[in-house]
């Protein structure tokens, strides 16, 4: 009985593992464009609502910046400065977009930095989330390169799959020790404020998780995409109380 016991407790509490390599190959696959015309029917929307934010003369941004904390799971971290450091990152992104920055791995650490009140750096131990280990640390170099030279370096990316693919690149890979949510959704408001857009708000920090983290099911990205496309459409919702 009470081998049975432990081994009950050993398989319940046996880590997994994803495939590094297959990670890397998953981020790397470009959007099928077979949805294309459901994607460009969200961005039309986002575009008619983006035209009544322009001619609104009461829009609500203190709605927006609550339900962004809200989404970002960071609203009830208070007994912390998690707050203050979210506000001092968001100053920052605002900076570099007016002093006309191009986001470059350099601006990804230094906004992680900010938010975890320490100089960060590529993390060099495993680290887990739901019982499944991210990629390898021994791969996040070589993940480094491909995001710099395939993603942030792209200029003809359409800005709404950069933003989407960004987010989906940080929080997948997990670059540093703490913060990589939060992390990647800066990054792709960076994107999207950078392109006049508003930033992402998610319904739920549980659904602002888009990566593809799991074990054995294959994460359809096109569903992701959509998802992310919407989160930016909600924004324009609540700053109009639609």
């Amino acid at each position: 009985m009470i081998m049975k016991m432990f081994s009950s407790f050993k398989l319940r509490n046996r880590k997994k593992f994803v495939n590094s390599k297959e990670v890397l190959e998953y981020l790397l696959t470009p959007l099928d464009q077979s949805q294309g015309d459901v994607f460009k029917e969200v961005i039309r929307e986002i575009e008619q609502l983006e035209i009544r934010l322009i001619a609104s003369t009461s829009p609500n941004w203190a709605k927006l910046a609550k339900s962004r904390l809200l989404s970002s799971n960071t609203a009830s971290r208070a007994i912390d400065d998690s707050l203050a450091r979210w506000d001092e990152a968001n100053r920052y992104i605002s900076e570099c977009i007016q002093d006309e920055k191009k986001l470059s791995f350099e601006i990804i650490t230094k906004i992680n930095s900010i938010y975890n009140a320490k100089n960060s750096k590529i993390r060099e131990t495993p680290i887990y989330g739901g019982g499944i280990e991210f990629i390898r640390p021994q791969y996040l170099e070589e993940a480094k390169v491909l995001l710099i030279d395939k993603l942030l370096s792209d200029v003809d990316m359409c800005f709404y799959e950069k933003a989407f693919h960004l987010y989906q690149w940080i929080v997948s890979l997990h670059f540093f020790d703490n913060g990589n949510g939060r992390t990647s959704r800066l990054c792709a408001d960076y994107i999207l404020m950078q392109n006049g857009k508003l930033p992402i708000c998610f319904q739920s920090s549980v659904r602002s998780h888009v990566a593809q983290m799991l074990e054995d099911r294959t994460v359809n990205k096109e569903d992701k995409y959509l998802s992310f496309l919407k989160a930016i459409k909600r924004s324009y919702e609540i700053v109009l109380e639609i």
